[in-house]
């Protein structure tokens, strides 16, 4: 390798002058390259690919500028070239998250990813991040959805499932009950029947679905 020598007394400071001339240094025998020979002929890089993987062309980064999705089902990460590690033991393309699982012995998809259930105080809890009142923990409670999908919308937030039985983690539709914890702003008579008015023009619609 030629010896770098930095000359001083030289304003810019960062001129350097080579110790030998370019014309007799050896050029890496990869095609393109361009780089100075180190050893065997490759320069630096490509003799490191060498002796890690048995070929100066194979990296375990994938640099071909490609991008491709990851080979786990459902996942919408994509790969980047500089992302796309490949070992003797992995040689699917996986998104950085499933890389790193997948090295360490993890399961690539976890439990609350595949929506399975957590309980909580009694409560069932399932994974739906993409739901606007899911928790920062991308849970949310299976009761308020089953009542949903029996009243054909999103609860408000004064309203609350109530299980009949007491049991929390029985959520069949049968054995839940639409609650209304919201009490008029006044104590004034008319304050309570505009009140009352609103229940009745919420709740009349969906009388045979409670």
């Amino acid at each position: 390798m030629p010896q770098v020598q930095y000359l001083k007394g030289n304003p810019d400071a960062r001129c350097r002058h080579l110790s030998v001339s370019f014309l007799n240094m050896t050029i890496c025998s990869i095609q393109d390259c361009g780089q100075v020979a180190n050893a065997r002929g490759w320069c630096q890089k490509h003799y490191y690919r060498w002796k890690a993987n048995g070929d100066p062309l194979r990296s375990r980064y994938n640099m071909d500028g490609e991008t491709v999705a990851c080979s786990v089902e459902n996942c919408d990460g994509l790969v980047v070239a500089t992302a796309r590690k490949r070992t003797a033991t992995l040689d699917k393309p996986y998104c950085p998250k499933h890389y790193g699982r997948a090295r360490r012995g993890e399961p690539l998809v976890r439990a609350r990813e595949r929506g399975d259930g957590a309980i909580r105080d009694g409560y069932v809890f399932r994974f739906r991040r993409d739901h606007p009142d899911a928790r920062k923990s991308g849970y949310i409670a299976e009761h308020r959805l089953v009542m949903e999908q029996m009243i054909g919308r999103r609860l408000l937030p004064e309203e609350n499932p109530h299980h009949k039985n007491g049991v929390r983690s029985d959520n069949s539709p049968g054995n839940l009950e639409l609650w209304n914890v919201s009490q008029p702003a006044g104590q004034r008579a008319i304050d309570k029947l505009a009140w009352a008015r609103h229940i009745v023009a919420l709740y009349e619609p969906l009388e045979s679905r409670l």
